[in-house]
């Protein structure tokens, strides 16, 4: 398995087939994909998932990634990288899911903060974006206390969304 980059309580690491049945707990909740635009996926939605992960991981060098407990072994979420097109824009942005049982532990913040991190020091990513849905009040808090700011209000897949953006203090 190919770690990515580790947080003090996670290994980040690239998903495999293995994760299949993990990530059932998590990608087929419907509370947990309350936000998402393609909701719960079954057993083939996941490997279809996972499949794109490795594509992303091919194409770009990063995707979305495995959130492993340090202690437990345990996929506890997912979050990473994306490709978007959005506005006639390019855009990387970064989304995230985590297994219910984990949810108001900090862990979120922990992972989208080592994974922007990872962006800017590793991959020279120049900005991320964060795009929530204004009513997703935990996802808008998160999105603040990672150093995101709003950058613009858009529409995707026919949701009124916002953009949050982060920039490097690199200046590439």
């Amino acid at each position: 398995m190919t770690q990515i980059t580790t947080t003090p309580k996670f290994n980040i690491r690239k998903f495999t087939h293995d994760d299949i049945t993990q990530l059932a707990v998590i990608l087929s909740d419907p509370q947990v994909m309350r936000y998402s635009t393609v909701g719960e996926l079954d057993e083939q939605g996941i490997k279809r998932h996972v499949d794109k992960c490795l594509a992303s991981y091919k194409k770009y060098g990063w995707g979305q990634w495995a959130i492993v407990c340090n202690q437990t072994d345990e996929i506890v979420g997912l979050c990473g990288l994306n490709f978007l097109r959005l506005d006639d824009e390019d855009l990387i942005h970064i989304s995230y899911r985590f297994a219910r049982a984990h949810w108001r532990k900090g862990f979120a913040l922990e992972t989208v903060n080592a994974i922007v991190e990872y962006a800017f020091n590793e991959l020279s990513i120049e900005s991320v974006y964060s795009i929530v849905e204004p009513v997703n009040q935990p996802s808008v808090n998160l999105a603040i206390k990672a150093g995101f700011t709003l950058a613009r209000t858009s529409t995707f897949k026919g949701l009124g969304v916002n953009l949050y953006r982060i920039q490097s203090t690199h200046g590439w």
